[in-house]
């Protein structure tokens, strides 16, 4: 599987082999990389220095021991392996493409109702009452 993005990126040391890299491009990607070898740490460290111009595309390649990063700068292109490497890249319809429940007007205003009553001091007794009353009418 292979993953690749142009632009200009941000490089993040987060530490213990951890990096961020962060396209200033939109769609705005995040690519959180774990356990890189020493070598990323020279390539993207100079990435971090330089700011956004430093690294111009970003190819990722899963393999079955870990993952192939290939990091294109101005000067020329660099290679290093990773234990692992997440891409996460905003879908602003996502949710609009999703068949997620819509509630009739009926069932809006039966919810509305509700939430009032259980607003009110006392509301939530009440509708404890009423609750176990329509438990014991169904039991019969």
């Amino acid at each position: 599987m292979r993953f690749s993005s142009s632009g200009r990126f941000f490089a993040h040391d987060l530490g213990r082999g951890g990096w961020r890299l962060t396209g200033t491009v939109p769609p705005d990607i995040d690519i959180f990389v774990q356990g890189a070898e020493p070598a990323a740490a020279r390539t993207l460290g100079e990435a971090c220095e330089n700011g956004p111009i430093g690294l111009r595309e970003v190819s990722l390649e899963w393999q079955g021991d870990g993952v192939l990063l290939t990091v294109t700068s101005d000067e020329d292109a660099r290679s290093f392996k990773a234990r692992s490497a997440m891409v996460h890249e905003p879908q602003p319809q996502l949710y609009e493409a999703l068949p997620l429940a819509r509630l009739d007007p009926k069932a809006r205003r039966f919810w509305r109702r509700i939430f009032r009553l259980a607003a009110i001091p006392g509301g939530r007794y009440l509708l404890g009452i009423h609750a176990r009353r329509l438990a014991r009418r169904s039991r019969r």
